[in-house]
């Protein structure tokens, strides 16, 4: 049974109307989770990193138990949570399930522990988010490989997305980076994360529209 343990992510909640979460399992991608007993999907939220007992699964469908909550959020603004909301939602409605994703997964586990360290790059916070966001619609497919070209060249302290917040030489690079980066650059960012919002399929379908405001 020990075997039989998995980490994922969760991506979306279904409840109360479906006893199912939707999660992004490091290795396999993304499935349904229905837990037992069933209540034990009410104290999951998008967000959170979990451990579970693999029961059985399917392409579509797992059956876990012994759910342990690995990592949560706690204390952040109302805005970092709307951020949070939309990088897993576009990832919810962009991976196909049961197909590995693990550069999706470790974007997004990496975003999600980078929200707890927001307090070192102060006001510009706000860039790295957009500059993650920007990542994860190109490794998504959703973000056309020119207008990703035209950025990431300026952005090359990022282009490996992990930073590393125990080196503190390397945050210092990162700051100075961060300084490089004009308002136009930003602004030009923006555009090309929100057009590719609005071009998505399912876009009828997102609740949250941080860089819609």
């Amino acid at each position: 049974m020990e075997n039989n343990k998995q980490i994922g992510l969760v991506l979306k909640r279904f409840l109360p109307f479906k006893q199912k979460i939707s999660i992004l399992n490091r290795i396999s991608g993304k499935h349904n989770l229905i837990t037992t007993p069933s209540n034990l999907s009410q104290k999951l939220w998008p967000g959170m990193i979990i451990e579970y007992q693999l029961i059985r699964n399917s392409s579509v469908n797992i059956i876990a138990n012994h759910i342990n909550i690995i990592a949560t959020l706690t204390n952040i603004t109302k805005q970092n949570i709307k951020w949070l909301h939309s990088i897993l939602e576009i990832s919810y409605y962009s991976l196909p399930l049961a197909a590995p994703a693990p550069e999706i997964f470790e974007i997004l586990y990496y975003s999600i522990r980078l929200l707890s360290k927001q307090n070192i790059f102060d006001e510009k916070f706000k860039i790295i988010k957009k500059i993650y966001f920007l990542k994860l619609i190109h490794l998504l497919g959703i973000c056309s490989y020119e207008n990703y070209e035209a950025y990431s060249k300026q952005l090359h302290l990022f282009s490996s997305v992990f930073i590393d917040i125990s080196d503190e030489l390397k945050v210092e690079s990162v700051k100075v980076a961060l300084e490089k980066i004009d308002k136009q650059t930003e602004k030009n960012i923006d555009l090309v994360i929100n057009q590719s919002i609005k071009n998505h399929p399912f876009s009828k379908n997102f609740k949250t529209t941080y860089f819609n405001n």
